[in-house]
């Protein structure tokens, strides 16, 4: 008993009773069977989660694999399938457009193969929907693009990153900090990003204040107004979600890290090459799985009338793009 309720994550379980039968099960390559838990939480009074053991990942961007190309989505993808197959499930991708296929169409297929669950990847545009059959499945969304329906969702907590990057730079030194990201970026993180830059600069002397600049067009089409904002104002660092921001510092004059620094608020790795926030998709893919498992097991199918959010903080990662922490914190 104390075996099953370790690999449940049961809470009565003494933690470090946990991890060790947890360690024990990944030692015998331990995979539970999704079908058996669905006969035991049928024998606990519930209704079982899918027949199939297929979890869908739905996209519906214009091209087929276009998201896989981001390397924050395929890193929640592969968080995802990793977590899925731990749990004895197969994480497949689902493109909505495929052969001009309806959303309703789709929906009937999913439920007469018995799948009766689906995870939304973040839609291309923000303010996106989707018009699946949505009563006939547990579904969690990523992220704030898919606007309709209000699904359960897993998001970055954007908020906390970008204080947390401000709290960074401003304890190496950086007093001038400067903020440049796409409308539509921040747009799907339901503004976020600004509000928390905002609050941070609401607090500063009025001398240490950047303007930030929200381009109406993609970063890398933004190079000629980025560059007259940065020898405009001059801000001590620049926070932004794009690699190449660091590149055209340098070519506008200005040595980095040392005249102006960078951060990256999405890196693609947590390798150091530059600074900024690595917001750890991996977990958010794993979380993501979890949370639909738990819907399956209650039976929680439909809209809910009270969507969950799971927030995955980011962590702050120190690379060369700004100074060096300082050695008394």
């Amino acid at each position: 008993m104390t075996a099953s309720r370790s690999l449940r994550n049961d809470p009565k379980v003494l933690p470090k009773t946990r991890e060790r039968v947890l360690a024990a099960a990944a030692k015998l390559g331990y995979r539970p069977d999704p079908l058996l838990s669905s006969l035991s939480a049928r024998r606990r009074g519930r209704r079982p989660p899918a027949e199939d053991c297929v979890i869908p990942y739905i996209t519906n961007w214009l091209e087929r694999d276009a998201w896989r190309a981001v390397p924050h989505f395929a890193a929640q993808f592969a968080g995802a399938k990793r977590r899925a197959e731990e749990l004895g499930y197969r994480l497949d991708h689902f493109w909505l457009r495929e052969n001009g296929l309806s959303p309703a169409r789709f929906s009937q297929i999913m439920y007469h193969r018995g799948i009766r669950s689906v995870l939304i990847a973040p839609v291309q545009a923000a303010a996106g929907h989707i018009r699946l059959s949505w009563d006939l499945f547990a579904a969690v969304k990523f992220g704030y693009s898919l606007r309709y329906p209000a699904l359960h969702y897993i998001a970055d907590h954007q908020f906390y990153s970008m204080r947390l990057v401000c709290r960074e730079l401003a304890h190496v030194g950086y007093r001038r900090l400067g903020l440049f990201i796409e409308e539509a970026s921040d747009k799907r993180s339901m503004g976020q990003w600004s509000a928390a830059f905002f609050h941070d600069q609401l607090r500063l002397p009025a001398a240490e204040r950047v303007p930030p600049l929200l381009t109406r067009d993609s970063i890398p089409r933004s190079r000629e107004i980025f560059v007259e904002w940065l020898e405009t104002h001059r801000p001590d660092v620049v926070i932004s979600v794009d690699n190449v921001v660091g590149e055209w510092i340098r070519e506008a004059g200005f040595e980095l890290p040392q005249e102006i620094g960078f951060a990256n608020l999405d890196l693609p790795d947590p390798s150091g090459t530059l600074a900024g926030i690595y917001q750890n998709p991996e977990l958010a893919g794993s979380e993501a799985v979890d949370l639909v498992h738990r819907l399956m097991q209650r039976h929680e199918y439909g809209i809910p009338t009270q969507a969950r959010a799971v927030l995955t903080h980011g962590t702050w990662v120190s690379g060369s793009s700004v100074r060096a922490p300082k050695s008394d914190r």
